[in-house]
């Protein structure tokens, strides 16, 4: 009944799992917020606590982290990624005597579904399975009474994610983005014509959180860089020809809205603390 404090080092600290013997346990973390999280292997009896890289080896071959649930059997570690497969359980090798990240991923769970919250006992691998059919939407609204204004109507169709959502100061223009089985993009709708153009960039490059400019003629977007030490920088693209400029070199998060045509409102949260930054394009 006794209780005791584990010394790990590391800070926001999740996702606690056995390894096969119970002599260790396999944690999510990072010392300081220079490092993005990653998963970790402690000693219950005390001694070195181990940075395995299993999800910075993720990362470095474009896979986006979905959920920070890890599972842990023998020499592998099982966790939820999206690529250009979908939202997938990926495993990750393990070295049985330095504990570090061998190889590359390899994907476990193929097909149409998403899958998350991995955990493996007996050789045998439970998940919770998903029809990811996530897209957007549009209702009208009333000016006066705020309130829904006919029926809902789709306007995007197909498997995968649409996500962050961002709106011109008219309406003309919609920013967001998407994964599907061409890999994450930058999407940007013109409302009136119901075409859309994607912002073009880097291959293997991870780019998200597209916010459009109140005018409409730029487009402001986050990158991660897994490093170390990890940085979030933010870049503006100006639409009219796609050329693209980093504004800065790592704000800890990602850019929420514009002010005005200049001012950029940013989150922060790579340190575990929630802020509110602005930054002078």
């Amino acid at each position: 009944g006794e209780e005791r404090v584990m010394p790990t080092g590391l800070v926001d600290v999740s996702f606690a799992t056995w390894s096969d013997d119970s002599r260790h346990l396999l944690i999510v973390g990072h010392p300081d917020p220079s490092a993005d999280r990653d998963c970790w292997i402690v000693p219950v009896a005390g001694g070195v606590v181990v940075d395995t890289g299993v999800l910075r080896q993720a990362r470095q071959r474009d896979l986006v982290i979905v959920s920070m649930a890890t599972a842990w059997a023998g020499d592998s570690i099982f966790f939820t990624a999206a690529g250009r497969q979908g939202i997938h359980v990926w495993r990750q090798r393990i070295s049985p005597t330095t504990l570090i990240a061998i190889g590359s991923p390899e994907l476990m769970t193929p097909g149409g579904e998403s899958e998350y919250f991995p955990t493996v006992s007996r050789e045998r691998l439970g998940f919770v399975g998903v029809h990811t059919d996530t897209n957007m939407w549009s209702v009208g609204i009333d000016s006066r009474t705020g309130q829904a204004d006919g029926a809902p109507r789709r306007l995007t169709r197909g498997a995968g994610l649409v996500s962050n959502f961002s709106v011109s100061r008219d309406g003309k223009a919609l920013a967001y983005f998407a994964t599907g089985s061409s890999g994450v993009e930058l999407r940007v709708r013109d409302m009136q014509r119901g075409t859309e153009a994607i912002l073009e960039g880097e291959a293997g490059v991870n780019r998200g959180f597209p916010v459009i400019s109140l005018a409409g003629n730029r487009l402001a977007f986050g990158m991660l860089v897994s490093g170390p030490p990890v940085r979030r920088p933010v870049f503006v693209a100006n639409l009219a020809d796609g050329t693209s400029r980093q504004i800065f070199e790592d704000c800890g998060g990602r850019a929420r809205l514009w002010l005005d045509d200049d001012l950029l409102l940013a989150e922060t949260f790579g340190s575990g603390l929630n802020s509110f930054i602005v930054l002078d394009t």
